[in-house]
């Protein structure tokens, strides 16, 4: 991909230069072949044997061959590309990249921190990169909570905002950290995921509501109430999925913005699914005198 000959080149070492102009001299010069994937629009760059040939001659009386060879074991990294492979996209490409650099991290062969420039430009690229970079530096990295933190972060913001996993594993992450406001805020956007699963949903909630009555004191109250409230509107609209549990943790959740009255609408609605539910039998007895 040229994508991937972009993010070699901007290794440290290396003289900067535009990747786009360069491409195009080296199409115009016949030294390489330009081909779109159908499917994705991504450019490939295909080399013919003959500027094969012609390459190794160079490369073999160049000064830079060090640098070269360099650029080219990175590049490696990616896997080789037949034109056929080319309809499976990018993202082929960015499985064998991170299975290599795992290898080689884990080899000794090199360090992990000697490819995050590299990943991290195709990352700006291709936001899925991110949780790929997520997943190896949480396994390779000394400390890796806030760097982790960040790639998820950039994920999110940038393709993932319906990805409610994605927002869970972030929401545990600041857990993790005592971070509550910033806990909170990622089960709130969980919540607004298009698609989430009423459990994980609920399970939001819960968590929320916890942190509500532990935690009281460390948010401040204006940020506290917009953040309660997105949340009770967001499972509000899935009222007809809850079950009993679901129904008293989202009673308790109106019950935190003052809303008593539906409050008491959710927990008699989740009694008449299940007269025996303790969870709101209890929210009951608690709103008798509310």
């Amino acid at each position: 991909p040229e994508l991937a000959v972009a993010a070699v080149l901007i290794r440290p070492d290396n003289e900067k230069i535009d990747v786009s102009d360069a491409v195009e001299e080296l199409v115009h010069s016949s030294l390489v072949d330009l081909i779109i994937d159908s499917s994705t629009d991504e450019p490939f760059l295909s080399t013919p044997l003959s500027a094969q040939l012609f390459g190794q001659k160079k490369l073999e009386s160049s000064p830079y061959r060090g640098s070269i060879e360099e650029d080219i074991r990175l590049l490696q990294q990616f896997g080789a590309t037949q034109k056929h492979d080319i309809g499976r996209g990018v993202e082929a490409r960015l499985n064998t990249l991170f299975r290599n650099i795992a290898r080689r991290v884990e080899s000794g062969e090199q360090k992990l921190k000697e490819f995050l420039p590299i990943v991290e430009y195709v990352a700006r690229k291709m936001p899925q990169a991110w949780l790929y970079l997520a997943d190896i530096c949480e396994e390779r990295l000394r400390n890796p909570e806030e760097y982790v933190r960040n790639c998820l972060s950039e994920y999110l913001d940038r393709d993932g905002r319906n990805d409610a996993q994605a927002w869970k594993r972030l929401a545990d992450s600041y857990k993790a950290a005592e971070m509550v406001h910033e806990e909170i805020n990622a089960l709130v956007r969980l919540s607004k995921a298009k698609e989430v699963p009423i459990q994980l949903l609920s399970n939001a909630v819960n968590q929320v509501n916890n942190l509500l009555v532990t935690r009281k004191y460390e948010l401040d109250e204006v940020d506290r109430r917009q953040l309660v409230t997105e949340l009770a509107d967001a499972m509000n609209t899935r009222v007809l999925e809850c079950n009993a549990t679901d129904l008293s943790r989202l009673a308790w959740l109106f019950l935190q913005t003052k809303n008593v009255g539906r409050a008491k609408e959710l927990v008699e609605r989740g009694l008449s699914k299940d007269p025996n539910n303790l969870h709101c039998q209890k929210l009951r007895t608690r709103l008798v005198d509310q």
